[in-house]
């Protein structure tokens, strides 16, 4: 089963705070704004996340910023279980609401704007594959 090995990846924030930079920030920290490289770390929000300054175009942004989980209150924890409960447990929302602690209707809102988001990307790689190849 699944759970096990994920369950020692996914134990706390933090740890998911460092897979989410280790996957975003494969090619270097760049602005969200600009796009520029010449970024500086600059403090820290909600003490797991860091912030970061752009030299070029002087906006903040954190780890979370420019991905489905900004501006939401359930934790990165919470998104990830989400997502793995849903794709790989074949859980109701309202067993995935119970098991995370919060209401059905945020675990569908959540689980929704996770499928627009798969539906767009799905989209932009069927538009790059077509053509004479």
């Amino acid at each position: 089963m699944i759970v096990p090995p994920l369950s020692k990846i996914l134990n706390s924030e933090q740890a998911c705070v460092k897979l989410l930079q280790k996957v975003r920030r494969s090619n270097g920290i760049h602005c969200q704004n600009c796009q520029s490289h010449k970024v500086i770390k600059w403090g820290k929000y909600k003490k797991v996340y860091q912030r970061y300054l752009c030299k070029a175009c002087f906006r903040t942004f954190n780890d979370k910023t420019g991905t489905l989980f900004a501006y939401r209150h359930l934790s990165l924890q919470g998104w990830f279980w989400l997502i793995v409960l849903s794709l790989y447990g074949h859980f109701s929302w309202r067993r995935i609401g119970k098991i995370l602690g919060v209401s059905e209707m945020t675990v569908f809102g959540y689980g929704k704007a996770m499928m627009e988001k798969v539906k767009i990307w799905q989209e932009k790689r069927e538009e790059k594959l077509k053509g004479i190849v």
